[in-house]
């Protein structure tokens, strides 16, 4: 049995259109982040998803980023880190499977996934958010996602849409303390007046 959240949510759906609390929120919020960006300088830092099978000890590395880095010069000390880590607080609760994470095999499967990114460079925080809703297990071969590979026409659109939609996702929650400020500042800065929130 895995892990849950007791906060059941929707999984976002790429392929599915943005509602109108989307549109509104997510815009006025990403047009005011690119006004900032264009005054600052952010340190790259990169993004992905390292998965760990409780039952067999293995693990799987979820990036989108498409390189020519090796594996122990990308991946192999953040592995080994976090399989510490989190082996140590199965322990801590007497987990059983506890022993498989510290022993398994040390060296992570790195999935090749039809929408590895090279140009892509800012989006990584949004792919590791969508691998995580949307991975199940599966190996690259048999995992269907709506996911659109850098080279499609519709990619960059995707991306704004995806951006958008898990945004409005986490600030219109019912458990964000500031939800209804963040609903009244889309009213405000877009003139939406009456018409509630979207919430999944």
């Amino acid at each position: 049995m895995g892990l849950k959240s007791k906060y059941i949510n929707k999984t976002v759906d790429p392929a599915v259109e943005l509602t109108e609390d989307e549109k509104l929120l997510g815009r006025s919020i990403f047009r005011t982040q690119e006004e900032e960006e264009h005054s600052s300088n952010y340190a790259h830092v990169h993004y992905y998803l390292i998965v760990f099978n409780l039952k067999t000890g293995k693990s799987v590395i979820i990036d989108n980023s498409k390189s020519d880095a090796t594996y122990k010069g990308k991946y192999k000390d953040n592995v080994e880190f976090v399989r510490s880590v989190f082996g140590r607080h199965l322990l801590m609760y007497q987990n059983t499977n506890a022993d498989k994470i510290l022993t398994g095999s040390k060296k992570a499967t790195n999935l090749r996934m039809k929408w590895k990114t090279t140009k892509e460079k800012i989006d990584c925080g949004l792919y590791m958010i969508m691998h995580m809703e949307l991975y199940e297990g599966s190996t690259a071969a048999q995992w269907k996602t709506s996911l659109l590979p850098e080279k499609d026409k519709n990619h960059l659109m995707q991306m704004d849409n995806l951006r958008s939609r898990i945004a409005t996702k986490i600030l219109l929650h019912e458990v964000n303390i500031h939800q209804k400020k963040m609903s009244d500042y889309v009213k405000k800065m877009t003139g939406a007046g009456e018409g509630g929130s979207n919430q999944e």
